[in-house]
């Protein structure tokens, strides 16, 4: 039995787990600084819908209609970085087990020993852009130990052979077993190679900076 939640558009009535959770997040975050307890509480409550449907395992299906019941690595990356953000929004401790419990569980489950980045948890295709992407942001935000940072640089390079076009200075949006589809989409696929690129970038510049 579904209890609160945040959807997609109002009226909304499917219960998607990252969508309810980045919802919390931000209403979690606005309401801390805002000093308005009644967001911060209804963050609070709104994620632990979630954290109650979790897995024992760790695994958060997609949704709770029947057609949701698939486990895939990028949405799992945007739960496990929601849940991290409303954690230090609101500086509280209890969504910890769960985070880490769902982490393991995404560093089992969704890379292969050469750095491809899994599309679901019991299936490596389609290889896609967005997976590797969203990977970047939950091994350096969600993670961030230097095996993480090198599983990160991992993937990346493993993204680089498989779905980097050279010529066209982008990259491919997917490839299954047997098929690439090439087709440029800006907002799936380039938009969040820049954004994820950009962030290691980033993120490998200030590490630097500490050690000197």
């Amino acid at each position: 039995m579904v209890g609160v939640f945040y959807g997609y558009i109002p009226g909304e009535t499917a219960f998607v787990h990252n969508a309810s959770l980045w919802g919390a997040a931000w209403v979690g975050f606005a309401g801390a600084r805002l000093n308005d307890a009644a967001m911060c509480q209804q963050a609070l409550e709104v994620a632990r819908q979630s954290v109650s449907e979790q897995g024992e395992d760790g695994s958060w299906v997609y949704g709770a209609r029947h057609h949701h019941q698939f486990i895939d690595g990028f949405h799992t990356g945007y739960n496990l970085e929601a849940l991290c953000l409303l954690r230090d929004a609101l500086s509280v401790t209890e969504f910890d087990a769960t985070i880490e419990l769902g982490y393991r569980y995404y560093l089992n489950h969704f890379f292969t020993e050469d750095g491809t980045a899994k599309y679901y948890n019991n299936n490596v295709y389609p290889i896609d852009m967005h997976s590797v992407a969203q990977a970047v942001f939950t091994l350096l935000k969600v993670g961030g130990s230097e095996a993480d940072e090198a599983l990160c640089e991992k993937v990346i390079a493993r993204a680089l052979e498989q779905l980097y076009l050279p010529a066209k200075t982008q990259f491919v949006y997917q490839k299954s077993r047997w098929l690439t589809n090439r087709i440029n989409y800006t907002r799936w696929t380039q938009a969040w190679a820049y954004f994820a690129l950009a962030f290691y970038n980033r993120h490998r510049a200030e590490k630097k900076n500490e050690k000197n």
